[in-house]
């Protein structure tokens, strides 16, 4: 057995009981446990719903977003013990805000690392279609609905406690309101151009927090180009997998990483399982045994 803990958190922002609600389920089908050595607590009995935008906090299923946050901010941090990596299993985006509030109940000053083809950025009105999952990190901003931020008294970070590595939707995300970095000053933000012009090395020397402090690294697989795995949100020149597993490796095989999350794997958009063999090979590939 290894120093690895993992629990899943099978929810979909569209609040139906399909897409991302059943890939806990399928990953641990396709080995991951055992891939992991890994000590599995199962599943957080959490669901969302309905798929209905609340009018006054412009959240899909709002009620239902804010019980998993208080949910999975409490599991994240009994879950976390010195000595040992935690992986949680998505489940969409949306399990974000709980589980980096429930790392900084236990280590205040851990930064986020944040591994996405999209900056998350958007609030309850700048969303097209209201999914808590486009929202993440600007509630632990301080920039969500503030219904949402309340559960967690935000702002849960500050802007230079992140890194926004790997997105490509910068314009897209501009001409629809949302906040951008360039409206957050000290964030790090490294789109995935800036990722392959700098080089694996210096863009994760960049993404870290300096010193001692601990750091927590989320990854949703759109971050892949389409080409590598059928997403429900695919953008062009994405990252390949290699470079992925490049990326990740020494995020969390670093001392100070506390753990990783892997969200918005489909199994609905993976016919064959190749995705989430492929998925689970990246998880053996980037945490330590």
């Amino acid at each position: 057995m290894s120093d690895t803990v993992l629990f899943g958190v099978p929810i979909d922002c569209v609040g139906e009981p399909v897409g991302t609600t059943r890939t806990p389920g399928v990953l641990r089908e396709a080995g991951v446990v055992d891939a992991l050595g890994a000590h599995d607590l199962g599943d957080l009995d959490v669901f969302l719903g309905p798929a209905s935008r609340d009018p006054v906090t412009g959240i899909v299923g709002s009620d239902s977003v804010l019980d998993l946050t208080r949910t999975v901010r409490r599991a994240t941090a009994e879950a976390l013990d010195d000595g040992r990596k935690l992986v949680v299993l998505g489940g969409c985006c949306t399990l974000q805000v709980g589980a980096t509030a429930g790392v900084r109940d236990r280590y205040p000053d851990a930064g986020l690392v944040f591994v996405d083809g999209h900056m998350d950025l958007y609030d309850g009105v700048s969303s097209p279609g209201g999914e808590a999952a486009d929202m993440p990190v600007a509630v632990l901003l301080g920039g969500g609905p503030s219904a949402w931020g309340e559960v967690v008294d935000a702002p849960v970070l500050d802007p230079a406690d992140v890194s926004l590595v790997g997105f490509r939707d910068l314009e897209e995300a501009r001409d629809l309101g949302s906040i951008t970095p360039d409206e957050l000053p000290g964030i790090t933000a490294i789109d995935t151009e800036h990722l392959r012009a700098r080089g694996i090395e210096a863009t994760v020397d960049a993404a870290v927090p300096p010193g001692e402090r601990r750091f927590w690294v989320f990854t949703d697989v759109d971050v892949l180009d389409p080409g590598e795995l059928a997403v429900d949100a695919p953008q062009p020149d994405g990252l390949h997998w290699g470079e992925l597993a490049s990326l990740l490796r020494p995020l969390v095989h670093d001392p100070r990483c506390l753990g990783i999350t892997l969200a918005c794997y489909n199994p609905d958009l993976d016919a064959d399982g190749s995705g989430a063999r492929e998925v689970v090979d990246l998880l053996s590939e980037v945490v330590p045994g």
